[in-house]
């Protein structure tokens, strides 16, 4: 079984990874807008991109 700590670590773990990420993918889309290459992002039906 899974202790409180072990899951605790797992999702801390987890949140570390995901806003590293968000920073790695806001990085990469300002080094290609300075680079003066569209980057295409495909949002599903029914979602607006914020720009």
């Amino acid at each position: 079984m899974i202790t409180d700590v072990q899951l605790a670590i797992f999702a801390n773990m987890l949140g570390v990874a995901l806003f590293l990420l968000v920073v790695l993918y806001h990085h990469a889309r300002q080094q290609s807008q300075e680079a003066g290459m569209k980057v295409a992002l495909s949002l599903p039906p029914g979602f607006q991109a914020i720009v």
